[in-house]
């Protein structure tokens, strides 16, 4: 997991969730942008890593 402060209002998090479906393991990774406004950090957008 990866967090970094791009601004003082603008923020990055880079995490990995693991899950099963029906047994099966699956690995979803992301890396989202938040912005902060009026004191609350909202999601932006995410993009999907080549890994």
């Amino acid at each position: 997991m990866r967090r970094e402060n791009t601004g003082d209002n603008h923020a990055i998090v880079e995490f990995d969730a693991r899950y099963k479906i029906r047994g099966k393991a699956h690995r979803l990774c992301e890396v989202s942008s938040f912005e902060r406004i009026d004191g609350c950090w909202y999601y932006v957008d995410g993009a999907f890593p080549l890994k």
